[in-house]
């Protein structure tokens, strides 16, 4: 591979980088960093071999041989992680977002600009974008790649934003694959810098375009789809609107989103079911805190028992609230659980009693302790009328005229002192062992008066 590297240097030394041999030369190093050795040959690139291949990945005209050496330097990166850190210092993420970069142009007029089809991007081949957004996720597990100033003083916000709208603006059904790794940059990032992720909210508004587009898949929750949710919600923020007049919030998205859970609670195993839905429960939570006050309304009438689900015991049924509350009841997912909490509590009004009363007593004690919430004394109110239509069994969440009337008969007298004697037997042998240290409820009774 040294001999394959020196000759790729000497044909740049030389400014002959017309010579085919170049593309072979590139073509035998991919192969190589592919193979069985790879992560060998990958461990001992140094960092004027970076550079080499730098020079080729982003000076050369020619997108065939560019794509050749980023694919190389990909790989080299993926197999080992010093190569990653040799590309950083060197200063060639930089030059990944230069790669990337579609326009000068700010986000806002760029829209308007591809919209009326007058804008001359600068870089518009897929290729370059896919590898650009390859790289600079590979650097950002760098500690070194410190892309901060960037987001602050530099175009790395601004270059992703435009690039995410020329994405949108092909029309494609699905995302391309350059799409994809585009995305997954943005979901990097975001996580990443959480603090500086509001500089890539005008890429939501183009997400939101493709996520419209997007068909529904069997199983619902896979690629592209997850992977446009998992950015919406790393982008929606809940410290403000997430509609404003600039970017308003396009009707019935939500129904969408809940059609995608609905389908993914039926379609997933309980052993992944968790993790899948965690990201689009916590969208659904977003948007019900900063969306407008309609898409509220819509997503309580989808995820909250209406009066024909409390014909039976809440997460019993086949509906999705009834759905949705079992998960809550059932899940052993700390993170889904608190999800689960701030949903509900925020469709709720941010009312803890109002939550028990929606979901149960048992579900409703649960997802409030989640979030260390404490729940409202029990009173009688908590059994009110749903839709005016009867009384509710605060614990069950069912109507209490839909619940099933037991057949037995009413215990005797005698019934009763046998029973008794029983319960008072069997609290002195516990006493007498040691296993419960409390006074005797039968016996408490006898001396209080309250059995004869």
């Amino acid at each position: 591979m040294q001999v394959t590297l020196q000759k790729l240097t000497t044909l740049l030394d030389r400014h002959d980088t017309a010579d085919t041999a170049c593309d072979r030369l590139l073509e035998q190093l991919s192969t190589l960093i592919k193979g069985p050795n790879g992560c060998e040959l990958a461990s001992s690139l140094g960092r004027s071999d970076v550079a080499v291949l730098g020079r080729y990945g982003f000076d050369d005209a020619r997108p065939e041989r560019r794509h050749l050496a980023l694919r190389c330097l990909h790989n080299a990166m993926v197999q080992a992680p010093p190569v990653t850190e040799m590309f950083v210092n060197g200063g060639l993420p930089g030059r990944a977002v230069e790669l990337m970069t579609v326009c000068r142009l700010p986000s806002e007029q760029l829209v308007l600009e591809l919209d009326s089809l007058t804008v001359t991007p600068q870089s518009t081949n897929a290729d370059d974008q896919f590898f650009a957004a390859r790289l600079l996720i590979r650097c950002s597990a760098d500690p070194a790649a410190g892309f901060l100033p960037d987001f602050e003083h530099g175009v790395l916000a601004e270059t992703i934003n435009a690039a995410t709208a020329l994405h949108a603006s092909t029309g494609e059904i699905e995302p391309t694959v350059a799409c994809t790794a585009h995305l997954r940059l943005i979901l990097v990032l975001a996580a990443k810098y959480e603090a500086q992720a509001h500089h890539l909210l005008p890429s939501m508004s183009p997400i939101l375009q493709m996520f419209e587009r997007a068909p529904i898949r069997n199983p619902p929750l896979e690629p592209p789809m997850s992977l446009l949710i998992d950015c919406l919600a790393a982008l929606v923020s809940h410290n403000g609107p997430i509609a404003t007049s600039e970017m308003p919030w396009p009707p019935f998205n939500e129904d969408k989103l809940v059609n995608v859970l609905s389908l993914a609670i039926q379609a997933y195993p309980p052993e992944v079911l968790e993790t899948r839905i965690t990201p689009l429960a916590s969208l659904l939570f977003k948007i019900s805190q900063s969306g407008p006050a309609e898409t509220k309304e819509r997503l309580r009438a989808h995820l909250l028992p209406s009066d024909q689900d409390r014909t039976q015991v809440l997460g019993r049924g086949d509906s999705l609230p009834h759905r949705l509350v079992s998960i809550s009841t059932e899940t052993v997912s700390p993170e889904l659980k608190k999800v689960m909490a701030h949903l509900f509590l925020e469709l709720s009004d941010g009312d803890p009693k109002r939550l028990i009363h929606n979901v149960g007593f048992g579900c409703g004690v649960g997802l409030l302790h989640s979030i260390s919430t404490p729940a409202p004394p029990d009173d009688s109110d908590t059994g009110q009328s749903t839709e005016g239509t009867g009384e509710i069994n605060p614990v069950t969440g069912q109507r209490r005229d839909m619940e099933t009337q037991t057949s037995l008969a009413e215990m005797t007298d005698e019934q009763k002192e046998r029973e008794a004697e029983r319960l008072f037997v069997l609290f002195e042998r516990l006493r007498a062992t040691g296993v419960l240290n409390v006074e005797n409820p039968v016996g408490a009774a006898l001396r209080s008066g309250r059995v004869e």
